[in-house]
């Protein structure tokens, strides 16, 4: 793709050269030619990097030959044969170490050319542009028609406008989706933080606690949710609680969280065998840090994207029998989800990676560090 762009930054400045001046031609001529130059030295680079190979592999290999076969080193001293030995091994390691340094600078000498000669296409496609409007517009005033837009000015513009749209739309929505996943792991970050305060002045994890209540048959949000819990040590900021990529959903006037937390590790949903994950509420158990086999390994909290209609706070990488959601871990970031784990640091991977049906996987949800197949197979 970018030997794609290069040529098209070639085609657009030679096609450039009939416009501008004398110094504006000479520089695109030193950029071809130090492109032509750049190209040159990395084939003969690559020539001689395989034949300096094939050299050293016949050299190495006689070397041996010869040490071992053809001298009798019954008699040698140690230190002899520690030197014939330390040549042998040393003589193709230099020589490729010497071959890829040579290599080295002859790519990044073709890389700059080619990064330069794309920089000043693009930086010359407004002159183009306008030079060509000026010519048309001197053309149009000797035959003597009025000045405006002809039809074939204006498919040009709309022609040039489209490709450099295409060029740059795709840059910009990938830098978007990156700082809205930033975004998402600071938010993360400052959980992580929260959840460890939290556990160090109550001596246990929150737990996932009950999402809502109901009194009088009215739904309101339950304050033993872990989320609830933790403001507090969040000084009340509940915007950490919201994630840039998230697509929020409704129950009732209440907008359900961007986050879930890990209660029931690798078991399926609403399975309280084992008290894998960390913790779900009081009832069932909560979990200490003491218990946490690996930390660093043990998903705490991550990215939760709810069905319309459903309200929960916690995700598992099991199937919840949903329709048809295989899981509440979304593809929210470049196909993949952000998780903070039990020691505060954050993670991002595909989603296919946290809910793989894996030994591998599943042990990462799980406060012992097992992946405990009983409860997902």
């Amino acid at each position: 793709m970018r030997h794609d762009a290069t040529e098209f930054a070639k085609q657009l400045l030679a096609a450039d050269s009939g416009f501008g001046s004398t110094e504006a031609n000479e520089q695109r001529q030193k950029l071809f030619a130090r492109l032509e130059a750049a190209e040159r030295k990395e084939r003969r680079g690559r020539k001689i990097a395989i034949g300096f190979c094939a050299a050293s592999l016949v050299i190495t290999s006689l070397l041996f030959f010869v040490t071992t076969q053809k001298i009798d080193t019954t008699a040698w001293t140690d230190p002899a044969k520690f030197v014939a030995v330390t040549a042998i091994i040393m003589f193709p390691v230099s020589a490729l170490l010497i071959l890829s340094v040579y290599l080295f600078s002859h790519r990044r000498s073709l890389r700059a050319a080619r990064h330069e000669l794309e920089r000043q296409a693009l930086a010359d496609l407004p002159k183009q542009i306008a030079e060509l409007r000026r010519e048309l517009k001197d053309l149009r005033a000797r035959a003597g028609e009025k000045s405006g837009f002809t039809l074939m000015e204006m498919l040009v513009a709309v022609g040039v406008i489209t490709i450099l749209a295409g060029m740059m739309f795709p840059a910009l929505s990938r830098t978007k989706s990156t700082a809205r996943s930033i975004s998402c792991v600071n938010n993360l970050s400052q959980i992580g933080k929260a959840l460890l305060m939290y556990e160090s002045d109550e001596k246990a994890f929150p737990g996932a606690g009950k999402v809502a209540t109901s009194t009088n048959l009215v739904i309101t949000k339950s304050p033993e949710s872990w989320d609830e819990r933790l403001l507090p040590f969040l000084a009340g900021h509940d915007g950490v609680y919201w994630c840039p990529g998230y697509r929020p959903g409704k129950v009732g006037p209440y907008t359900v969280n961007a986050y879930g937390y890990n209660a029931y590790g690798s078991n399926k949903y609403g399975d309280y065998t084992g008290n894998l994950g960390l913790g779900a509420d009081a009832d069932h158990g909560l979990v200490k840090a003491s218990e946490v086999t690996a930390p660093s390994d043990m998903v705490g909290i991550g990215d939760l994207q709810l069905p319309p209609g459903v309200w929960d706070n916690s995700i598992n990488p099991t199937s919840r029998n949903i329709g048809v959601v295989d899981s509440f871990i979304p593809s929210r970031h470049g196909a993949g989800a952000n998780v903070v784990f039990a020691d505060g640091h954050v993670e991002h991977q595909p989603k296919k990676l946290w809910i793989a049906a894996t030994a591998q996987s599943r042990r990462r949800w799980n406060n012992d560090n097992q992946p405990h197949a009983e409860g997902w197979k």
